[in-house]
C-alpha cells in the first residue's frame, strides 16, 4: 500500500520518516497544500487546522515536532465518522500508540480545540513567565501571586468567547443528555461541542456577559 505526501511543508519529511520506520511505503510529490493521498482519498495535514487550499475529506493537525518521528505525534483529527475510520490505520501509525489520537468532531473542530489548548498553554507559560524575563523580574512576579492570578484571569473572557463562537456554529444537538460531560457520551455531542459547553459552564459565572473585545496581547485573541 503506497501513501503519497503532497506539498512542500517541512514537517512532511518528519511524517514520512515516522511512517517508513513502521514499514509504510511513502513517496513525496509537489502540491499546493500538505496532505496525504491513499487510494484516491485525501487527508489534510495541518498544524492548527485545515491547510488553505486543501480539498480533503478529513484533516489532522499536530505540532509535528522532531521527537514525534520516534515517539509519535499528538494528533487532533476532524471529519465524518466514516472518513476518519478510513484513515484510522494512518492516524494510529502517526500517534504515540494505536487509538491515541483525538477525534474532535466535524470541520472546524480541530481549530477550536487547538485554540483552547493554545490558550491553556499560554496561561501556564508565557502569561506567567514572559519571554525575556530576568531572574529579578521573575522573583518579583512570584512574590506577587495575586498579580499572576490577575494575568491568568485576563485569559478567561477570550476563552469563553471562543467557546460561544464554536457553539454558535455547531449548536448542541437536542439529544445531548449531558452535554458538559467529557468525554461526551456516544451519540451525543461531539468532543469539541462538549468541550465548549463544559468551558462555558465553568467560565460564564466568572466572566459574566459575553465579551466581544479582543486583547492586544497575541496570546489572548478570540477564536
Amino acid at each position: 500500500m503506497q501513501l503519497t505526501l503532497e506539498g512542500s511543508a517541512p514537517y512532511l519529511h518528519l511524517i514520512g520518516r515516522r511512517l517508513r520506520r513502521l514499514g509504510w511505503d511513502v513517496r513525496h510529490t509537489a502540491g499546493t497544500a500538505p496532505c496525504a493521498v491513499l487510494d484516491g482519498r485525501r487527508l489534510a495535514l495541518g498544524q492548527s487546522g485545515v491547510p488553505f487550499g486543501c480539498q480533503a475529506e478529513a484533516a489532522v493537525a499536530a505540532r509535528w515536532l522532531e521527537p514525534g518521528e520516534a515517539m509519535g505525534f499528538l494528533l487532533l483529527a476532524e471529519g465524518t465518522p466514516s472518513s476518519l475510520a478510513a484513515w484510522q490505520p494512518l492516524l494510529d501509525a502517526l500517534a504515540p500508540a494505536r487509538g491515541m489520537w483525538l477525534c474532535c468532531g466535524p470541520a472546524g473542530s480541530v481549530l477550536f480545540v487547538g485554540r483552547v489548548l493554545e490558550l491553556f498553554s499560554y496561561a501556564c507559560g508565557p502569561a506567567v513567565f514572559p519571554q525575556g524575563a530576568t531572574p529579578n523580574s521573575l522573583q518579583a512576579m512570584l512574590a506577587d501571586p495575586w498579580r499572576l492570578l490577575q494575568t491568568q484571569q485576563g485569559l478567561l473572557p477570550p476563552l469563553a468567547a471562543c467557546a460561544r463562537a464554536y457553539l454558535a456554529r455547531h449548536p448542541l444537538p437536542p439529544s445531548s443528555a449531558n452535554p458538559v460531560s467529557l468525554p461526551p457520551a456516544p451519540g451525543h455531542a461531539h468532543f469539541a461541542q462538549a468541550l465548549a459547553a463544559f468551558l462555558l459552564t465553568l467560565l460564564e459565572p466568572l466572566t459574566g456577559a459575553p465579551t466581544h473585545e479582543a486583547s492586544a496581547n497575541p496570546g489572548t485573541q478570540g477564536c
